[in-house]
C-alpha cells in the first residue's frame, strides 16, 4: 500500500472573540461585502487560516442562521482568501440530515459543500460504521471532470483534543487534523500531503475543521428538529428558499 508524505502543514485558528481588527467598524462590514457578494451582510469572520506564517484564508459564519432558537438552528461557513476572494461554503441540511437521523434515531448531519474550483456539488455525511461505538465519521467524494475521489474523516478516540484522520478509499492516511484542547476559540493543526491528493482538498478539510468546532451545538440542533418533528402533525418540514436551491434538478428540461 503506497503510504503518501504528509509534508504539507496548516494553522486553522479560530479567534476567542468575533471582535477583530479584520472587521472592526460599519466601514469595514461593507468593504469586505464590496470585495465578494458572497460576503453577506449577516456574515463574521470567526478565524484565519495561516501556513508558514503567512495568513492565506479567512472564515467566516452567517450570524443570522447560527443565532437562531434551536430547533431553527442552521450551520452556514464560508472560506475566503486574504484578499477575500470567495474559495468555499458549507451548508447544513435540514431536510437530509432529519431523513438520516429519525430512520438511524441518532443525529446524523448532513453538508452541502460548494468549492470555488469544482462544477460538482460535494455531500458530506455522517455515517454508521460497524462496531464503532458511535465514533464519528463521515464520507464524501470530490469529483474531477469524470473521476471520483472518495474520503472519509473519522474520529480519533482517546485523545484530549478534537483530533480527526481523513483516509482515503485504499484506508492511506491523507491528512491528521488535530485540534487543541487548550485553545479557547478552537486552534486545529492540519497535516497533508502537498501532492498526490484533490488540488481543493485543503479547502474542504478547513471547512470540516469549522464543522469540528460548532459539532456539539449542530447535533443538539438536529435532536431538538427529531423531537419537533415527532411532535408535528404535519407530515413534512419547512426549509430555507436556499437549502431548497440545493435540491434543484440540473438535468430537468422545461417546455
Amino acid at each position: 500500500m503506497m503510504t503518501l508524505k504528509l509534508d504539507r502543514t496548516f494553522i486553522v485558528d479560530f479567534w476567542r472573540t468575533g471582535m477583530h481588527k479584520v472587521e472592526i467598524g460599519i466601514k469595514k462590514q461593507q468593504e469586505l461585502m464590496s470585495k465578494s457578494r458572497q460576503f453577506t451582510k449577516d456574515m463574521d469572520i470567526i478565524g484565519t487560516v495561516t501556513e508558514k506564517d503567512k495568513t492565506t484564508r479567512y472564515i467566516a459564519i452567517r450570524k443570522r442562521e447560527w443565532e437562531q432558537p434551536l430547533e431553527k438552528k442552521r450551520l452556514i461557513l464560508k472560506i475566503f482568501t486574504e484578499g477575500m476572494g470567495w474559495r468555499g461554503t458549507v451548508e447544513q441540511l435540514v431536510a437530509k440530515s432529519l431523513a438520516q437521523s429519525v430512520a438511524a434515531r441518532k443525529p446524523l448531519i448532513v453538508f452541502s459543500v460548494n468549492l470555488s474550483g469544482t462544477n460538482s456539488l460535494i455531500t458530506l455525511e455522517r455515517v454508521t460504521k460497524p462496531f464503532s461505538f458511535n465514533q464519528k465519521v463521515y464520507a464524501f467524494s470530490l469529483i474531477e471532470e469524470d473521476e471520483a475521489y472518495p474520503f472519509y474523516v473519522e474520529e480519533n478516540r482517546l485523545t484530549l483534543g478534537k483530533d480527526w484522520t481523513l483516509k482515503n478509499m485504499k484506508k492511506e492516511k491523507i491528512a491528521d487534523i488535530n485540534g487543541s484542547q487548550f485553545n479557547i476559540g478552537g486552534k486545529y493543526k492540519v497535516k497533508m500531503p502537498s501532492k498526490g491528493v484533490p488540488k481543493d482538498l485543503d479547502d474542504l478539510i478547513i471547512l470540516f475543521c469549522g464543522i469540528s468546532k460548532y459539532l456539539d451545538e449542530a447535533e443538539k440542533a438536529v435532536k431538538s428538529w427529531m423531537k419537533k418533528a415527532k411532535r408535528s402533525k404535519e407530515m413534512f418540514v419547512k426549509i430555507d428558499s436556499d437549502e431548497a436551491m440545493l435540491y434543484r434538478n440540473p438535468r430537468k428540461m422545461t417546455y
